[in-house]
């Protein structure tokens, strides 16, 4: 994480609780620090009559995407779609505010278990209300530009090689620099592909998959901080791990009136790039908080060691793209 527990100290704490109440007009009673998200800082205040997270994203990339997000969670809820977090307006009705050089933004806190164990099929049919919904204007279009990944990837790593003191993660990428090439291959052969099709451009978080809260069956799908107009594909290339689920999903869309196949170039492409997209962000973790690089060095053995959960997808969706063929 961006800012472990031990560096909110009881002064900033009573500072930030304080700015919060007078930005919102709210009256906290219990302010403590929350274990939901990746980045940043994340925060619950209790009221007398509901709750709230608090969260703060303070790097420059994250906050510029944390921004973007207000406009869209509230179009989407004026569109019946309550399974998105509800953003709380400032006083003076911003999505937002700006804080100690950070974006802060305060949502209805949401109960319940944040888990990957669900039912796919009650997950499809959420994703589909919002997939279905016209795209909003002025929001970042999906371009399938692996370059960019790969050229951040590698300015990324640079960063970090040239501190000379993170040499269990710069080992580990080059002890795995055969499947890495593998995997970059992959990606831009994809994105050769999909770079002259067409289809459906859909609101997208591109990380729907361990971003769900389960409370007493209710899924409510959190964090958008990455919204893009995309196929989706790129929320759905995480389900393919067994190749009878692309049949799956195909089945749920067309039971709902939704017209769209699932393409394996498509998922094959998110498949592949965002396995380079995952290690940039973790790099991302050190080089703005050295305090993360425990947690970050974790997330690299894992990473590796299961030889990427993407590969396995990656297998999968080339699969059903041969039974397909074959058929």
């Amino acid at each position: 994480m961006y800012f472990n527990e031990t560096d909110r100290d009881t002064e900033y704490q009573t500072k930030l609780c304080g700015f919060i109440e007078y930005q919102y007009e709210i009256k906290i009673i219990n302010f403590n620090a929350h274990t939901r998200g990746w980045y940043g800082e994340t925060w619950k205040a209790e009221t007398t009559d509901k709750d709230y997270f608090v969260k703060i994203c303070y790097s420059t990339e994250n906050k510029r995407n944390f921004a973007k997000c207000f406009r869209v969670l509230n179009y989407m809820r004026s569109r019946n779609i309550d399974y998105v977090l509800k953003p709380l307006a400032t006083k003076t009705g911003f999505d937002y505010c700006a804080y100690n050089d950070g974006i802060l933004g305060v949502f209805d806190f949401v109960n319940g278990e944040h888990t990957e164990n669900y039912p796919l099929e009650n997950l499809i049919e959420q994703l589909i209300g919002i997939y279905s919904l016209p795209p909003p204007s002025n929001v970042e279009q999906e371009e399938f530009d692996f370059g960019k990944i790969y050229a951040d990837y590698e300015e990324r790593l640079y960063g970090l090689n040239k501190l000379n003191k993170y040499n269990d993660i710069c080992t580990l990428i080059k002890r795995n620099i055969v499947l890495l090439q593998e995997i970059r291959l992959r990606a831009q052969k994809y994105e050769a592909i999909c770079k002259k099709e067409t289809s459906k451009r859909c609101i997208t978080s591109g990380d729907v998959g361990g971003n769900v809260i389960v409370n007493s069956g209710k899924m409510t799908i959190v964090d958008w901080d990455y919204i893009v107009l995309a196929p989706v594909e790129r929320d759905l290339w995480f389900y393919a791990c067994k190749y009878e689920q692309i049949d799956f999903i195909n089945k749920i869309f067309k039971n709902h009136g939704f017209n769209y196949v699932l393409s394996e170039n498509k998922l094959g492409y998110y498949a592949n790039s965002r396995f380079f997209y995952y290690i940039s962000e973790a790099i991302d973790c050190i080089l703005f908080n050295p305090k993360s690089y425990n947690e970050v060095l974790d997330w690299f053995k894992n990473h590796f060691d299961r030889r990427g959960f993407e590969i396995g997808i990656i297998d999968q969706i080339e699969k059903h793209a041969a039974k397909r063929i074959n058929n």
